[in-house]
């Protein structure tokens, strides 16, 4: 099965920490669909969830990874979660005592500073790993990574499946490149 695997920079916040043009997301959830229809994973923020859950197919699932919050100034409670909106996927038939949640409790604390390339919004090995178990994905299956950043879902995915992935930047629609030539 193909696989596509989005962790964009989240809505309002591409020019903040990366000084990049916002990613439009109706045309990155239109090519998921395109292009993975097997299945694929949107991460995203749960201040966008609802301009996400308005753009995306029925019949989504909204995963929760419960990673802790960040130590900081705030004036009201700090999100500790993000939403991970998965489409699709391989059913697995799972026994008793193999668990498989909507949800994952790894907190994180701050950025990953143990890893060579650690980057803001980086993902760990072990939230990559249970958004390919919501995917069913497994040995032999194809990931595409459309925002590679740190390289950590590629590392990820080579433990998990054995297999290599592909990662690409995800190519501007044209409506998207008319827009920033203005």
């Amino acid at each position: 099965m193909r696989f596509g695997f989005a962790d964009p920079p989240y809505p309002g916040l591409s020019k903040k920490y990366y000084g990049r043009e916002e990613v439009n997301h109706q045309h990155l959830i239109l090519q998921l669909l395109r292009e993975f229809p097997d299945g694929w994973a949107l991460c995203t923020s749960e201040n966008a969830l609802q301009e996400i859950l308005r753009i995306v197919p029925l019949g989504v699932r909204v995963a929760a990874w419960l990673k802790g919050s960040r130590p900081g100034v705030s004036y009201t409670a700090r999100s500790s979660w993000e939403p991970v909106i998965i489409w699709g996927g391989r059913g697995v038939k799972r026994g008793p005592k193999e668990i498989l949640d909507d949800s994952l409790v790894c907190h994180i604390g701050s950025r990953q500073g143990s890893h060579p390339r650690a980057l803001t919004g980086m993902k760990p090995a072990a939230f990559c790993e249970w958004v390919f178990r919501q995917l069913g994905a497994r040995q032999g299956d194809e990931l595409t990574d459309l925002f590679p950043g740190s390289g950590a879902v590629s590392r990820a995915w080579k433990i998990h499946t054995g297999g290599t992935i592909v990662a690409r930047r995800r190519t501007a629609s044209k409506l998207e490149a008319a827009q920033r030539r203005r």
